[in-house]
Formats: C-alpha cells, sequence, structure tokens
C-alpha cells in the first residue's frame, strides 16, 4: 500500500462514524473510507468496483480507533479477490464477509476496554499530576490549566493517531493471516498495565492533595501518601470496580480542596 493511498484512507478513517445508522451502523463509513483502494484495485471494471464498494458497506460495527485495522486487511482481500478468477472470487469474498465479522468483534472488546476503561482514565491522572506539578513550581494558574490540558490531548491522541496510520499498514499485512497475528499481541497485559498506572497517579494525586493541606512534619505527608496509595491498592485487590476507585479519588480530592480553602 503505497503512501498517497494509505494516507487517503488513514484521512477518511476519521469519518467512519459520520454515517452511522441502527441498520449496518459503521457500514457505510467503513465503506467510505476503503473506496479509494476499491476503485483502484478494481481492474477498472464499473460493476466490479460497485459490488465491491455494496459488500464493504454491509453492516460494520468495531472501535473506531481500531477500524484501520479492519480496513486494511479488507483492502488486501478485496485486491487478492480483484486478481483471483471468477471461481476462487467468491471463496475470498466469503471469507473476507467472516474475517470483518469476526475481527470487528474483538476490536471492539479490546479497544473499548483499552481505550474507554484504562488508557482515557490514565491520560487524565496524568494531566492532574502535571497541573499539580505546575502548581508545586509556582506557575500562574492559566498556564496550570493550559499545561493539564495540553498533557491530556497530547498523552491521548498521540497512541490514537499512531493506531489510526500503523493499523492500515498492519491490517494489509496481515490479511488472511488477520486473526493468528492479532492473537500474538498481549492486549490484556497491556490494559493492565495502563489500568494500574492509571490507579496509581491518581491515588498519588490524592495523597498529595490531602497532605498538600496539612501542616505537620513531612514525616507524617509520606505516611499520608503512603497510606492514600496503599489504602487504594488494597481496595483494587479486594474486588473493588476501578470506576468506584476513580470515584472514591476524586470525592477525596474535592473535600481535600474545599478543606484547604476553608483553612
Amino acid at each position: 500500500m503505497g503512501f498517497a493511498m494509505r494516507a487517503r484512507l488513514f484521512w477518511r478513517s476519521f469519518f467512519i462514524q459520520s454515517l452511522w445508522s441502527f441498520e449496518n451502523m459503521q457500514g457505510l463509513g467503513f465503506g467510505f473510507c476503503v473506496e479509494p483502494w476499491l476503485r483502484e484495485r478494481c481492474g477498472g471494471s464499473p460493476q466490479e468496483e460497485l459490488a465491491a464498494l455494496a459488500r464493504n458497506c454491509e453492516q460494520f460495527n468495531t472501535q473506531p480507533y481500531m477500524a484501520g485495522l479492519v480496513a486494511g486487511m479488507a483492502c488486501s482481500l478485496e485486491e487478492s479477490a480483484a486478481a483471483a478468477s471468477p471461481e476462487d472470487r467468491s471463496a475470498i469474498v466469503g471469507r473476507l464477509r467472516t474475517l470483518k465479522t469476526s475481527a470487528a468483534g474483538a476490536l471492539a472488546a479490546i479497544g473499548d476496554a483499552f481505550f474507554w476503561g484504562a488508557w482515557r482514565p490514565f491520560c487524565a491522572a496524568l494531566a492532574v499530576a502535571s497541573g499539580m506539578v505546575g502548581i508545586f513550581l509556582g506557575a500562574q494558574p492559566g498556564a496550570v490549566v493550559l499545561a493539564a490540558a495540553g498533557c491530556y490531548v497530547l498523552a491521548y491522541g498521540a497512541p490514537v493517531l499512531a493506531l489510526r496510520w500503523m493499523g492500515l499498514g498492519l491490517g494489509y499485512r496481515w490479511g488472511e493471516r488477520f486473526a493468528q497475528e492479532l492473537a500474538r499481541f498481549h492486549w490484556q497485559k497491556l490494559i493492565r498495565a495502563a489500568r494500574g498506572a492509571g490507579l496509581g497517579l491518581a491515588l498519588g494525586c490524592a495523597g498529595i492533595g490531602i497532605f498538600s493541606i496539612m501542616s505537620s512534619a513531612s514525616l507524617v505527608r509520606g505516611v499520608v501518601v503512603a497510606a492514600a496509595v496503599g489504602g487504594g491498592w488494597a481496595a483494587r485487590a479486594y474486588g473493588l470496580s476501578s470506576r468506584r476507585l476513580y470515584g472514591a479519588v476524586w470525592l477525596i480530592g474535592t473535600v481535600a480542596a474545599a478543606a484547604g480553602w476553608r483553612w
């Protein structure tokens, strides 16, 4: 897949959800994404191009950041189908439909767990931590807010853009080996690592927020921070959900801030 074509598909991948409907969900957006490739690779036959576009506009739904992987895979199989004989083409098209359906479900589960359930909270905690660093360094409130917002946008957006771009190339190279190659990635370890890092940052910020309003010795402050972090990890180990733990951290931070303002 050449750079120019990949860039066109990359740009169009941002609009996969723009034509979302209950009938075929992201299907029309997916077809819009791969349409330049189909027009170039279908041998100049309007009938074949329309048939390829129609089957790529069928019902499809996955986590939008992961859709580039499926788009690259679809481009690879459509290229094989265009070069195959009419007898073999129907079999390739059948495998394409099966792979699209199975990949969409698997990537939706992986993408939701990682981006919504792990990476977004981690980036939020990282932004709060960067803001607290700015406060301790004596930065102006406006600069602190801009630094925290910029940290969040960069930390969250960079892997999203990288995955959209790299996913097209990976899916195209994998082709019919898509399922086997996808299984080689340790997704659950990555999700657990992001969740653990986010919780650690959030608990650390909560502890710092508590002892920042205290006037006692630094040793006591250190004990408070350690207790906040340790208590959070203990609660997580005993089955408290990440959502409830983040909610508790938010409540503690709010109470600590209110107490600091009153004092």
